[in-house]
């Protein structure tokens, strides 16, 4: 197997985890939107870091594996994280890229939240944001690999 052809393989790969992603984010979503987050029980606390959890791994496969792999695919690679997430809005994989940096912003704060406070206020950031990253794992796993 070819370099190109490996690279072929993990991109196929990568779009087939992009379903699967989508379906538990969209899952926890759906469970965690009638939460009223001034008057939440522990179970809903815990729905609500699942869903905070979920959206952090989509978030983290979707930008550092497959756009990372679909820029190594169409000889792209490199830049910060904001040239992958430009390209990605220019693939029209993403709406935009501002609203993926400061989801990526975000994220870092959630890998780092211990109070609860501070996981509510980011359950209410993603429960707005999920939607957008969605469709875009969506768009990522219908997107048309190149061949060559």
């Amino acid at each position: 197997m070819t370099e190109r052809e490996a690279l072929l393989f993990r991109a196929t790969e990568q779009t087939r985890k992009l379903d699967l992603l989508a379906a538990r984010l969209e899952e926890s979503l759906t469970i965690c939107l009638p939460f009223d987050l001034d008057t939440v029980s522990s179970s809903e606390i815990r729905e609500l870091e699942a869903l905070t959890a979920r959206f952090e791994r989509a978030l983290d496969i979707f930008v550092r594996a497959f756009l990372r792999t679909l820029d190594e695919l169409e000889d792209t690679k490199g830049g910060t994280i904001i040239d992958v997430l430009n390209r990605a809005e220019k693939r029209l994989l993403i709406d935009s890229a501002d609203d993926f940096v400061e989801m990526r912003l975000r994220r870092n704060r959630i890998a780092h939240s211990y109070l609860e406070v501070e996981s509510l206020e980011m359950a209410a950031f993603v429960r707005e944001n999920a939607s957008k990253l969605i469709a875009a794992l969506r768009r990522g796993q219908n997107y048309r690999l190149p061949e060559r």
